[in-house]
C-alpha cells in the first residue's frame, strides 16, 4: 500500500511539471496561432512524460496522460480568451466529469510505478529493437496525437461561442449519456473482476448486448463535442474527421489488440464474440433466440 501511495505522487509530480512546462511553452512561444502554440506545447509535455517513463523504466507513466490533458486545455483555452459565458462553462463541466471518471478508472485499476500495462510488455518483447521509436511515437505521441485532433472542435467551440441553444443541450446530453455509459460498463466490469475466475467472460449488463460499451462511451463522448461545435456553427461540419481519427483509433488498434488477447486466453470468447455486437448495443444472438422460442410457446 505505501509503495503504490508513492507511486501516485510520484505520478502526481510529473504531471503538475509537465503542466508547468506545457503552459510555459504555450506562453513563450512567440507568433504563432493558438492552435499551434497549443500543438507544441502538448507534445512537450507528452516527451517531458515519455522521458520520466524512459527513466522509470515503465511506459504506463504516460496513461493518465489521455484522461488529464483535455481538461487543462479547455480550461487554458477559456483563460486565453477570457469566454466565461454559459456555454464553455458547460463544456469545462462536461469534460471534468469525462475526466473525473476516466482518471478515477485509471487510479483503481494502478497497481504502482512498477506494473506496466501488459501491451506495452508485450511491444516490448516482441519489438526490442525498435522500442524506442515503439515506446516515443506509438505509445506516447500518437495518443497524444489523437486526443488533440479530438479537441480541436473545442478550441472552436471556446473561441467562437456567442449563445445558447437547444442543439447544443441535446449534443452535451450525447456527451453525458456517453460518460455515464462508460462509467456504468467500468463499474459492471470491475464487480465482475471480483468474484470472476481465469477464463470467464463478463456476458451480463452492457457487456450482454455490446463487446466493448465502454469504447463505445469514449467515441460518443467526442461525436457529441464535434456536434456542439456544429450547433454553434455547422460551417464547421468538415471537422467531423476529428472525433473519426478517434474512432478510427478504437476500431483498428485498441478493439482489435484487445479481441486477440480475449481470444486466446478465454476459450468461450470466440463464441461470445459471434453472438455479441462489437460495439452498439444491441440484442445478443441468445436473446433473440430466447425471444423466438417464446413467441413460438
Amino acid at each position: 500500500m505505501k509503495k503504490r501511495t508513492l507511486s501516485f505522487i510520484a505520478i502526481f509530480v510529473i504531471y503538475m511539471m509537465a503542466t508547468v512546462l506545457g503552459i510555459a511553452v504555450f506562453i513563450l512561444l512567440p507568433g504563432k496561432t493558438v492552435l499551434f502554440k497549443l500543438f507544441i506545447a502538448d507534445v512537450a509535455a507528452t516527451i517531458f512524460v515519455w522521458f520520466f517513463g524512459m527513466v522509470m523504466k515503465n511506459s504506463s507513466v504516460y496513461d493518465p496522460y489521455w484522461s488529464y490533458t483535455p481538461l487543462v486545455i479547455v480550461i487554458g483555452l477559456v483563460v486565453h480568451y477570457q469566454t466565461w459565458n454559459l456555454g464553455n462553462i458547460l463544456l469545462i463541466a462536461v469534460i471534468a466529469l469525462w475526466s473525473i471518471r476516466l482518471t478515477g478508472n485509471w487510479a483503481y485499476t494502478f497497481k504502482g510505478i512498477d506494473h506496466q500495462d501488459w501491451r506495452y510488455t508485450k511491444y516490448k518483447t516482441e519489438n526490442n529493437r525498435f522500442w524506442f521509436f515503439i515506446n516515443l511515437f506509438g505509445i506516447n505521441l500518437m495518443p497524444t496525437l489523437v486526443v488533440f485532433v479530438a479537441m480541436i472542435p473545442v478550441l472552436y467551440y471556446v473561441r467562437e461561442y456567442s449563445y445558447f441553444n437547444i442543439y447544443q443541450v441535446l449534443a452535451l446530453l450525447l456527451s453525458l449519456a456517453a460518460i455515464s455509459l462508460e462509467l456504468i460498463s467500468d463499474v459492471q466490469l470491475h464487480r465482475f473482476r471480483k468474484t470472476a475466475s481465469p477464463g470467464d467472460i463478463m456476458t451480463h449488463g452492457l457487456w450482454r448486448y455490446s463487446r466493448h460499451p465502454n469504447y463505445l462511451g469514449e467515441i460518443l463522448m467526442w461525436w457529441g463535442i464535434y456536434l456542439l461545435l456544429v450547433a454553434v456553427n455547422p460551417e464547421y461540419w468538415y471537422l467531423f474527421v476529428c472525433p473519426s481519427v478517434n474512432t478510427l483509433l478504437f476500431l483498428f488498434i485498441s478493439i482489435p489488440l484487445m479481441e486477440k488477447r480475449l481470444l486466446a486466453n478465454k476459450p468461450g470468447y470466440a463464441k461470445y464474440r459471434q453472438q455479441t455486437s462489437l460495439l452498439l448495443l444491441l440484442p445478443s444472438k441468445e436473446s433473440l433466440d430466447e425471444a423466438e422460442e417464446l413467441l413460438k410457446a
